[in-house]
């Protein structure tokens, strides 16, 4: 029997090779690739001979003319749990079913959430920075107990990060589109309207998907509804927040501070005049990244292709593909 060559794009951390047991390898002709590659060009070249295409997170991006070239291909597997970096319609023209691992990284990104509400409370990285160059000047912080988390999307990350929160003292509301109370009230938190999460949160954490219904979702008047005092926190997308209105926001002292883990052009320019700021804490999103979060996103996306390759399919994006059951 002839093995399936996989092609796997961007392992920056080489974490499949380390966590990929022999069983869940069984079968399997693998190349990794750890850096990503220079253009699309350069893409397609590695792709070309790949029966299953497993793509890390969001660093390559699968446009329609790169699954257009995948003559061989009868799977994408997506490690990780968003997919807005492939062209799903593509990918269903060409009857090539995307599968993800859904709900991998939450425990982290709530994790980075929390620990960077209190990083920016107590101003640690400004302390750091200070202590660094010598200066010692001790400044009065905030507890984050007591104060108002807000969150924008209630997906599986937001609601375990409302637990966590809750467990922390702080008092948590939540909005999305299909919020109810009674879900909202099963993490610790309570659902309201758009406008009174960002009035009334001292903290407002983004968790709500990217794409064009989400795009500048906040912008000038969302900030300026926020309280001068506030922290915003965008672990989701850079997209969604209009990073110009972010920084004018913040240079003009109408906000408290920002986290940003991500931003809508990555890798982030240096000269970005977000990173010059001192109430911006910024990371290079990595809020997902812990080394459980990657031995999850092995073990469930090579799950998903050996359970595919014996005819079974799960965690199937876009379930059309497969036609009426």
């Amino acid at each position: 029997m002839s093995l399936v060559k996989v092609v796997v794009l961007d392992d920056l951390h080489d974490v499949v090779r380390s966590n990929l047991t022999a069983e869940l390898g069984k079968g399997l002709d693998i190349t990794v690739h750890r850096l990503r590659a220079g253009n699309e060009e350069a893409l397609i070249d590695r792709v070309a001979d790949a029966e299953v295409v497993a793509t890390i997170r969001a660093r390559s991006t699968l446009t329609r003319t790169v699954i257009e070239s995948l003559t061989r291909c009868r799977l994408i597997s997506q490690l990780g749990g968003k997919t807005d970096h492939i062209d799903l319609d593509a990918a269903t023209a060409r009857g090539i079913p995307v599968v993800y691992t859904p709900n991998c990284g939450d425990q982290a990104v709530a994790e980075f959430v929390m620990a960077s509400i209190y990083a920016h409370l107590r101003s640690i990285p400004g302390h750091a920075a200070e202590m660094r160059a010598g200066r010692w000047l001790p400044s009065v912080g905030r507890e984050a107990r007591g104060r108002t988390l807000g969150l924008v999307g209630f997906g599986p990350i937001a609601r375990r990060l409302s637990e966590i929160a809750t467990a922390c003292g702080m008092r948590v509301i939540a909005w999305s589109p299909t919020l109810h109370r009674e879900r909202a009230a099963s993490a610790g938190a309570e659902a309201v309207s758009f406008a009174h999460c960002l009035e009334s949160s001292d903290v407002v954490s983004l968790h709500v998907p990217g794409g064009a219904s989400t795009r500048a979702l906040i912008g000038e008047a969302e900030l300026a509804a926020m309280k001068p005092s506030a922290v915003l926190v965008n672990t989701s997308r850079g997209s969604v927040v209009d990073e110009e209105a972010l920084l004018n926001a913040l240079r003009g002292q109408r906000l408290g501070g920002a986290v940003l883990d991500v931003f809508d052009d990555e890798p982030v320019h240096p000269d970005n005049p977000l990173l010059k700021l001192p109430s911006v804490i910024a990371a290079p999103h990595v809020a997902w990244s812990t080394e459980e979060t990657y031995a999850a996103f092995v073990h469930e996306g090579f799950t998903n292709i050996q359970e595919f390759l014996r005819g079974s399919a799960r965690h199937i994006v876009n379930s059309e593909v497969l036609g009426p059951s």
